[in-house]
């Protein structure tokens, strides 16, 4: 559940988590996979975090990370420049 801080003032309950950033990003349809691992890393720029900084990992995210061949994340931006 989403609330607004004023809600859960409103109704004495106590945040299990807290929403930093939402980032969106678009990226080409036939790599989509690749596109969790840059969202990450803007919504945590923007957020001024680290990965280390997260308790829990959407299983989205890990599994678009672990999916790409040990690809590291400057690699595939360099792949992903050289196709624009």
């Amino acid at each position: 559940m989403v609330v607004s801080e004023a809600a859960l003032k409103a109704h004495g309950l106590t945040p299990l988590a807290r929403i930093h950033n939402l980032t969106v990003t678009g990226g080409d349809p036939v790599v989509m996979l690749e596109e969790p691992l840059f969202a990450t890393d803007r919504a945590l720029q923007r957020a001024g975090m680290r990965i280390d900084d997260i308790d829990l990992i959407p299983a989205a995210i890990r599994r678009s990370s672990t999916s790409m061949a040990g690809r590291s994340l400057s690699a595939i931006r360099s792949a992903r420049r050289a196709r624009s």
